[in-house]
This record gives C-alpha cells, structure tokens and sequence, in this order.
C-alpha cells in the first residue's frame, strides 16, 4: 500500500462565528504490482478541501465546501 499523509490546518474566530479549515490528501504512487501489464499502478496525487462556516446568527450557520477535483458546493445547517 503506497504512504498516504492527509494533514489539515484549522482558524477559528469565535467573536464573528468564523471556522476556516484546508486538508490535504497526498498519496505517494504505486510502484509495486503484480502484473504490470494487466495491474493498474496509479501515480501519486494530491487533493486540497477548503471548508469554511460562518455563524450569521445565533442557530443560523452559513457553509462553503471547495474541493480541488470536483467543484464547489454550498450548504446552509
């Protein structure tokens, strides 16, 4: 199984109800299979979300969701 390290940075603003994290998935690429010719090795990548909320109001939490490969999304709790 190739080295997998996800590491993840967290800021909190308690007095605006701000919470900003990014976390990173890196994977080292596969070197060993098999059978080369029918084995599918993959090659190292990277991956990087971007997660932030925002307290509007008291019960009222507004969310961005940003992910490098698939898009952005949104959410309201």
């Amino acid at each position: 199984m190739p080295l997998s390290v996800i590491p993840g940075l967290n800021y909190v603003e308690p007095a605006i109800g701000l919470d900003i994290e990014l976390v990173s998935t890196f994977q080292k690429a596969t070197t060993r299979v098999t059978d080369p010719a029918r084995d599918f090795a993959p090659s190292g990548y990277a991956v990087f979300d971007l997660i932030a909320s925002w307290e509007v109001s008291p019960g009222v939490k507004v969310g961005l969701n940003r992910h490098s490969d698939a898009g952005s999304s949104s959410c309201v709790e």
